[in-house]
C-alpha cells in the first residue's frame, strides 16, 4: 500500500490498484517468486487498461517493467521511466542490466526517460530530470539566505537512505580527517536504513561520534530546518540516479560536494555551485571537504549560484515539461 506520507496518491483522480498477493522480488528467491506470480498478476492487470490508457514502466523495478509487458500485450502507448543510474556501475544487478538492455533496443517500442545524456544513436532514449520542489517552496527557501548563521562550527548534512550505495561511510571517515586538520566542525545525518548501525559503530570506532548526529528519519518541516541550519551539503554516493536532494540544498543556497556519479555533475556544473569528488574515494571527499571550508566566500558564491540553478528543476516546470513529453515523443493530444 503507498506509505502514509505519499500524498500524491491521496490526490483528486488518482486511484490505486493493488496486485495481490503483495511480495518482495529482491535476491533470486524472490525473482522465482515473480516468476511464479507474473501470470497472477498480468491476469489480474489486463482487465484494468482501457483502450485510451497510456502505459508508464518505471524502472528498473520488477514490477515497474511488468507495465512494458502489459502495453505490447494490449498494443497501448507507453514511454518508460528509468528512475537509477543510466550509466553501468561496479556490482550492478543482473536485473537492471537486462532491463537496460531491453530499454535501449526496440523491443519496448516507446520512448524512454534516463538520467543521462543524449544518445544519438537512440534517440528514443530522452534526458529527463524529476523535482522535488515547487516554486512556493523555493521561495521560501530564499527566505533563510540572509537568517544563515556563518560563524563557526561548520555545518555539514547529508540527507538519503542509509544503505551501501549512499557511501556514508566513506563521508564518516572524510570527516574525520576534516576535523583532523583543525577544522570546527559538525556532521548531521538525516536518514535511516539497514546499515544504521553499523555506522553508528564507524563513527564511535573513527572517534567522530561527538560531532556526528543521527537524525533519523524526518518529516518535511524539520528536514527543511536541517537545510536551513547548514552551511555545506555532501552527497557521497558510490552509484546515483537523479539526486532530488541535492536539488533541495541548492534551493537552500547551500555550495554541495557530489561524487562523480549519475547525473550529480551535471547538476552541480563545477565549479559554479560546488564541487565533484571521486566516487568510492574517501580522500578525495575529504580533500574537498577541507578545500570548500577554507575558502569560505568562494563557498558563498557557489551557494548563491546552486540557488539560482535550483529554479530550473521545480514541479512548475516539470508538469510543462511532461505535457511536451506526452505530445512531442507519444503523440498524445490534451484538451
Amino acid at each position: 500500500e503507498p506509505p502514509a506520507d505519499a500524498i500524491p496518491y491521496a490526490a483528486p483522480g488518482i486511484s490505486c490498484s493493488m496486485l495481490r498477493p503483495a511480495s518482495r522480488t529482491t535476491g533470486l528467491i524472490g525473482k522465482l517468486r515473480l516468476v511464479a506470480l507474473a501470470f497472477q498478476w498480468t491476469a489480474a492487470a489486463l482487465p484494468l487498461l482501457k483502450p485510451d490508457d497510456i502505459i508508464m514502466a518505471r524502472g528498473p523495478d520488477s514490477l515497474g517493467f511488468l507495465g512494458g509487458v502489459l502495453a505490447r500485450l494490449k498494443g497501448l502507448p507507453r514511454f518508460a521511466k528509468y528512475a537509477d543510474q543510466w550509466q553501468p556501475f561496479p556490482g550492478e544487478p543482473l536485473g537492471y542490466r537486462l532491463q537496460k538492455a531491453c530499454y535501449r533496443g526496440p523491443w519496448f517500442g516507446g520512448p524512454v526517460q534516463i538520467y543521462g545524456s543524449p544518445d544519438p544513436r537512440r534517440p528514443h532514449l530522452v534526458p529527463f530530470f524529476t523535482s522535488s520542489l515547487s516554486e512556493s517552496e523555493w521561495l521560501q527557501a530564499g527566505d533563510h539566505l540572509t537568517k544563515r548563521n556563518g560563524s563557526l562550527p561548520w555545518r555539514i548534512l547529508f540527507c538519503g537512505r542509509f544503505v551501501p550505495a549512499k557511501g556514508i561511510d566513506l563521508l564518516l571517515q572524510a570527516f574525520k580527517q576534516l576535523l583532523e586538520s583543525g577544522v570546527s566542525a559538525e556532521l548531521d545525518l538525516v536518514g535511516d536504513g539497514e546499515e544504521t548501525p553499523e555506522l553508528v559503530k564507524l563513527s564511535r570506532a573513527l572517534g567522530v561520534q561527538d560531532r556526528v548526529v543521527f537524525h533519523g528519519w524526518l518529516g518535511r518541516e524539520a528536514l527543511m530546518e536541517q537545510y536551513r541550519r547548514a552551511h555545506l551539503f555532501v552527497s557521497c554516493s558510490r552509484k546515483e540516479g537523479f539526486g532530488k536532494v541535492i536539488i533541495e540544498a541548492m534551493a537552500f543556497g547551500l555550495p554541495v560536494i557530489v561524487t562523480d556519479v549519475g547525473v550529480s555533475r551535471f547538476l552541480v556544473n563545477p565549479p559554479e555551485c560546488g564541487v565533484v569528488a571521486q566516487s568510492g574515494s574517501h580522500q578525495s571527499l575529504a580533500e574537498h571537504l577541507i578545500q570548500i571550508v577554507r575558502h569560505p566566500e568562494q563557498a558563498g558564491r557557489m551557494g548563491l549560484a546552486a540557488r539560482a540553478r535550483a529554479r530550473h528543476f521545480l514541479f512548475e516546470n516539470l508538469e510543462h515539461q511532461y505535457r511536451e513529453f506526452l505530445v512531442t515523443r507519444c503523440g498524445i493530444a490534451f484538451n
